[in-house]
């Protein structure tokens, strides 16, 4: 397992040229930075149709964790620590508070 975002949610909304998080539906109402092409759209679908994810809160440290892997390597999520469920409040709490934590799972 690799974290590929920072440990705080902060860290990858400035790395990403957002400086505040008023609101999770601020990050969907961004002007693209790259120039909408339908081969870039194509190419995105594409990916996003091999990825699968989980969001739960850790039995551990309640922190709202994002796991996300290819979906041919689902069965190593069963070898992690399971997730408690996060209710959409929780999760736009943990972005808002930049308390996000998003794990590649390989």
């Amino acid at each position: 397992m690799r974290r590929f975002c920072p440990a705080t949610s902060q860290e990858f909304l400035s790395c990403n040229n957002y400086s505040t998080l008023e609101n999770v539906n601020d990050l969907f109402d961004q002007t693209p930075i790259i120039p909408e092409s339908r081969v870039l759209r194509e190419q995105l679908e594409t990916l996003g149709n091999q990825l699968v994810w989980k969001i739960g809160k850790d039995e551990l440290t309640e922190r709202i964790i994002v796991r996300v892997a290819y979906a041919n390597a689902t069965q190593s999520f069963r070898d992690l620590p399971k997730l408690r469920s996060a209710t959409d409040a929780e999760i736009a709490a943990a972005a808002k508070d930049n308390l996000l934590v998003v794990e590649w799972i390989e």
